[in-house]
């Protein structure tokens, strides 16, 4: 399994056909920069650059305005949705993500939601009067993508008490960051920027671990008890984790070579193995 970073740094847009609530729009610009941190990337990362505090798209004001970003998944590859770190126009008391499907490149019907926990905030610099900070938030319900046969997309709101959300004009990944307000008919439309975050998880491309797959034998799958991982003494298992469809941990442990989930509904989960040669993913039927 392979720790992944997705950074996306954006703008916030203005000239929009159904007009999107920029700071820019309302109050002049004199920003002053403390810190643009440039993180370590990994080989599944996505990253737009910030351009030093340019912009903003403002959450809620008169015209009752939301915000989401998008994640896309490449094709036979999973993506753990752990930690996201956005960077807000203001200071957030509360926050909550919203986990959006794709609905022809703009968000649709909801999937899923998890409330967030701050773990560090960090001012980047002042703009339009306002100190920007970046937020690590850990998602206390990790949301599982999978990117299927052809690739997933889906979208992230963020609803919290901040006065606004970062964005920039100077490069983008996937779509453009999408907003709806009153202005919109509070219909979900593309801006022409993107807000500034970073996302973090855990990223499988499938097929990378075919070596581990031939090494390692789970059985009886379906199931409605015992898992069985049978692999040579040789290789040591470091983690087994089980989870739901929407990326929820489960509380199945692992002991000296079995899982015991009876205690599941019946469905599929995500099993993954992570051991001392590498990391296997696995779907488990519970019967």
């Amino acid at each position: 399994m392979k720790k992944i970073t997705f950074f996306t740094f954006t703008l916030f847009a203005t000239g929009l056909s159904f007009a999107q609530t920029t700071f820019a729009g309302s109050v002049s610009s004199s920003p002053t920069v403390i810190s643009q941190e440039i993180l370590a990337k990994d080989a599944c990362s996505q990253e737009v650059l910030t351009n030093n505090l340019e912009n903003g798209g403002l959450f809620g004001g008169a015209t009752n305005q939301s915000l989401a970003i998008d994640i896309d998944v490449p094709a036979n590859s999973t993506f753990l949705v752990e930690e996201l770190i956005p960077t807000f126009v203001g200071d957030a008391t509360s926050t909550q993500f919203v986990f959006l499907a794709n609905d022809g490149g703009i968000p649709g019907s909801e999937l899923a939601t998890s409330t967030a926990t701050e773990t560090d905030n960090v001012i980047t610099g002042n703009n339009f009067g306002f100190d920007f900070h970046q937020i690590t938030y850990t998602v206390d319900t990790p949301y599982l993508i999978e990117g299927g046969a052809t690739g997933t997309k889906i979208w992230v709101q963020i609803i919290n008490d901040a006065d606004g959300w970062e964005s920039s004009t100077v490069s983008s990944t996937g779509e453009q960051g999408a907003f709806k307000n009153d202005n919109s008919g509070q219909v979900w439309t593309i801006g022409t920027s993107d807000y500034v975050y970073q996302v973090n998880g855990q990223c499988d491309i499938l097929g990378l671990g075919q070596n581990v797959a031939d090494l390692v034998s789970i059985y009886p799958n379906p199931t409605s008890g015992i898992l069985n991982l049978k692999m040579p003494a040789s290789i040591e298992v470091k983690s087994a984790v089980i989870f739901d469809i929407l990326g929820k941990k489960s509380n199945v442990v692992y002991s000296n070579g079995t899982m015991n989930i009876s205690s599941l509904s019946q469905g599929i989960y995500l099993l993954k193995v992570e051991t001392t040669v590498g990391t296997l993913t696995q779907k488990i039927v519970k019967q």
